[in-house]
């Protein structure tokens, strides 16, 4: 029998979600965060169908969103909100985690089609196998299409008992920024969902200072209840856009 603490954070996810949706669509298309993790040949042993698209996938659709909407940076897309407007029918690319995978396909896809992306790096996974070593991240973080955005040290579910979140928050940076050189300013919540994350570890990254914006995996178009808090963007995976987001108005 599963705890309390399960069914309460079913239930929030399903009201989040619920949330997100109704504004979403009363607000038209808007512009969307998509979430990709692998992108490969065939779907790598263990991974969820829902963090892996093959290699004709990623550019069918890159190309696709391509026709009818602008790809643009995650700091352009935040930069926008300042003014307070939805933006409209942009299109963010993020990966979470970063493995080889990623490094080898989805980038020369990406740098071919001149299409901004946000890699979202879990420091503690620098160099392990299957992910990026430091100097892949050294390179990419040279190229102007690419933001590197941080993802915890331990890729761990932040609201959890015993989870040093003050140092999650501000190692994954201060690793990226020595290695890269550059300021990290964007954050991507492990999981990022009621299950993982809650309304006080959203608030203490948002208090911290320490980024301007942070991501979540709420599915939803971007949208005027995106726009009141920067620290709880929502992202869609790619499967589920394709599947349910994409063509609707």
């Amino acid at each position: 029998m599963m705890p309390l603490s399960f069914y309460a954070d079913l239930l929030k996810d399903k009201m989040m979600r619920s949330r997100y949706a109704r504004h979403s669509y009363s607000s038209g298309r808007g512009s969307v965060i998509l979430m990709y993790h692998h992108v490969a040949e065939v779907c790598p042993k263990g991974v969820s169908a829902s963090c892996y698209s093959s290699i004709d996938d990623f550019k069918k659709l890159l190309v696709e969103l391509g026709q009818s909407r602008q790809f643009v940076s995650l700091p352009d897309l935040c930069n926008g909100f300042r003014e307070n407007i939805v933006p409209k029918d942009k299109v963010v690319i993020t990966f979470d985690d970063v493995p080889e995978d990623v490094y080898f396909n989805a980038i020369p896809i990406l740098r071919e089609l001149g299409i901004p992306y946000t890699l979202y790096i879990a420091t503690g996974l620098i160099g392990a196998n299957g992910f990026l070593s430091k100097e892949q991240i050294v390179e990419l973080a040279q190229d102007p299409l690419c933001t590197i955005g941080a993802h915890t040290v331990s890729h761990c579910m932040l609201k959890r008992k015993g989870v040093n979140q003050e140092y999650e928050f501000s190692e994954s940076k201060r690793v990226l920024e020595q290695l890269t050189g550059k300021p990290v300013e964007h954050f991507a919540y492990p999981y990022g969902t009621p299950f993982a994350i809650s309304k006080k570890v959203i608030e203490q990254i948002k208090s911290s200072g320490l980024y301007s914006s942070a991501t979540c995996t709420i599915p939803a178009y971007i949208n005027e209840y995106s726009l009141k808090d920067m620290f709880s963007l929502p992202r869609i995976h790619s499967k589920l856009f394709i599947e349910e987001y994409l063509n609707k108005k």
